[in-house]
């Protein structure tokens, strides 16, 4: 029995990165034996335990063989007999089919430390196509780690997306890899790789060339200078946002969402942004009642950090040099401003307790809405604007 250090967290130390997970495989082992040394068995479809002490995933070494399509169309084979070479003859790209053993000496069976240095996702074997998720993780890895794909691993690709097998990946499977890529610092890569292998119009159709051309960068720009927007909703939910920007549509939005079973919330809050972004351009001259309904819209009174995130969206497309109208930021400033003099005003600053449990909800809204115009008001006539 041997265990090895294995896949990506291996890459990562090679490429000076600290590992957020290790995983481990074990050669020469069978189920009975790693049960009889206290680890736990989680996995249902091969065998994969958790150990006693680190609690730390090791999976049996093993091999797959196609039976059906998709990417869940394999049957495994995790026998002691299963050699390292033969497990890690299976993984996607030579950079993770690398290998730690129990002195931490390299096992590189496939060039794979080479690769890295040149910055090149290469499949192993032509078992590659066998996956076609792995056409979507190949663009997420030239994401996360602004890698190129080699020529031979381009061309199977397109035929990978030729016989119509990507139809198979579930939308789950898809939106997780779209997670991964937008925490990656290559953004604009994930699409690249989808777009010149043919897989774009499948998977994302919702993405026009406005968003293919030029549109991918901006976001990619944003994303990589925001210490704001760092939470996969927020990443989700400007996507969205820009889906809608370029395509001058809702039913894009909507539809992407439903296609990849997005949360509804984070839909519902894109198109909030989507509705009264246009409307800082005019917030210098627009009526009180109109920016305390956007405010109303954005839900900012409750979650202000959509109006901020607005607000930051906007200055860091300026910063961008978009190529669509950019609010100025003496408009973002002042919407920020009203929404400050606003805030402030709820039940409490306008009712006394008796009041309150005299009154009914629609009432007291009512009032509070009255107020804050006011107060917005008050503010514009003072600031002359």
């Amino acid at each position: 029995m041997k265990t090895y250090q294995v896949g990506g967290s291996v890459r990562d130390q090679i490429m000076g990165k600290q590992p957020k997970d290790i995983d481990w495989v074990v050669v020469g082992a069978s189920e009975k034996i790693m049960i009889s040394k206290g680890f736990k068995k989680i996995g249902a479809s091969f065998p994969v335990f958790i150990h006693p002490e680190s609690k730390e995933e090791y999976a049996l070494a093993r091999t797959e063989k196609k039976t059906a399509s998709g990417h869940k169309g394999f049957s495994t084979n995790s026998s002691a007999k299963i050699s390292l070479e033969e497990d890690l003859s299976r993984r996607d790209f030579t950079i993770n089919a690398l290998a730690l053993d129990d002195k931490k000496n390299l096992i590189d069976l496939f060039n794979g430390k080479e690769d890295i240095e040149k910055k090149i996702l290469r499949h192993i074997t032509d078992a590659f196509s066998e996956d076609p998720l792995r056409v979507v993780r190949a663009a997420r890895f030239s994401a996360t780690l602004g890698f190129g794909i080699a020529e031979e691993t381009k061309s199977l690709m397109k035929k990978m997306v030729n016989s119509g097998e990507l139809s198979e990946v579930s939308p789950e499977r898809i939106e997780r890899e779209l997670q991964l890529a937008l925490s990656g610092e290559y953004l604009y890569l994930f699409f690249d790789v989808l777009d010149e292998c043919g897989a774009i119009k499948s998977l994302f159709p919702e993405l026009n060339d406005s968003f293919l051309k030029y549109t991918k960068q901006e976001l990619t720009f944003i994303l990589n200078h925001s210490s704001a927007i760092t939470s996969p909703q927020d990443r989700t939910i400007l996507l969205l946002f820009y889906i809608s920007l370029t395509s001058k549509k809702f039913d894009n939005v909507i539809n992407f969402c439903e296609r990849l079973r997005i949360p509804k919330k984070y839909q519902e809050m894109a198109i909030s942004y989507i509705k009264n972004q246009p409307a800082l351009h005019d917030i210098l001259t627009t009526t009180s009642e109109k920016i305390i309904q956007i405010l109303e819209d954005l839900d900012s009174f409750r979650r202000p950090e959509r109006l901020s995130n607005m607000i930051l969206i906007e200055e860091l497309r300026s910063q961008a040099s978009s190529t669509y109208t950019i609010s100025t930021k003496s408009e973002r400033n002042f919407l920020n401003k009203c929404f400050n003099v606003a805030r402030v005003i709820n039940a409490k600053s306008i009712f006394t307790n008796e009041d309150l449990d005299k009154l009914s909800g629609a009432l007291i809204k009512k009032e509070i809405k009255i107020n804050r115009i006011r107060a917005i008001q008050e503010f514009r006539n003072s600031a002359q604007i």
